[in-house]
């Protein structure tokens, strides 16, 4: 499906992308906008999860800057299952 789509994959490096030494996570790019992405890591910040955040810029045809987003998690939480209990 990748090939039918011609997706190609941003990844660079070996570094884990979950929290064992599995790289699960991929990135990936039509042929037009791979050679925009650059810079692509995998942070080493905490992320409460099981998953690394990845980091990568892209530079737009505006400015040829290059654009980083940083990482972002929006909580979510589901006070009907809170047991208080355990809070104490």
């Amino acid at each position: 499906m990748l090939h039918a789509l011609s997706l190609l994959v941003c990844n660079t490096g070996n570094d884990p992308t979950f929290k064992t030494s599995s790289i699960i996570d991929v990135t990936f790019s039509s042929p037009g906008l791979a050679g925009r992405v650059s810079d692509w890591v995998v942070l080493d910040a905490e992320s409460l999860r099981d998953h690394h955040y990845v980091q990568f810029n892209i530079r737009t045809d505006q400015d040829s800057a290059s654009i980083s987003v940083p990482p972002t998690f929006k909580w979510k939480f589901n006070h009907k299952k809170l047991d208080e209990a355990q809070c104490n």
